[in-house]
């Protein structure tokens, strides 16, 4: 979705910045999650890391996730640790 200088080279990513329903923080957090996910099927970052990557609180991150989850942009997996312990979240940008 992004070039290595960090523009969007995906133009179907652009459906999303181009949703005039979606909050700036919304797209931003769809924005961080692609750039974690770069060129591989998904990506785990914990809420903690994108809220320090976006400049935002974890719940806000929470919430714009929820968000786009339900508009479809992204797609959302609980992951779980091998002792049945939540982890990070997988995510993948799929618009």
């Amino acid at each position: 979705i992004f070039g290595e200088d960090g523009v969007i080279v995906d133009a179907e990513a652009g459906i999303v910045f181009d949703d005039e329903e979606l909050t700036p923080t919304q797209k931003l957090v769809y924005s961080c999650l692609c750039k974690y996910q770069g060129g591989n099927e998904s990506c785990f970052p914990s809420r903690k890391t994108i809220a320090l990557s976006c400049g935002i609180s974890t719940s806000t991150v929470q919430r714009a996730v929820n968000v786009l989850v339900k508009k479809g942009y992204i797609v959302k997996t609980n992951r779980r640790r091998p002792d049945g312990g939540k982890t990070s979240n997988d995510y993948k940008c799929v618009k």
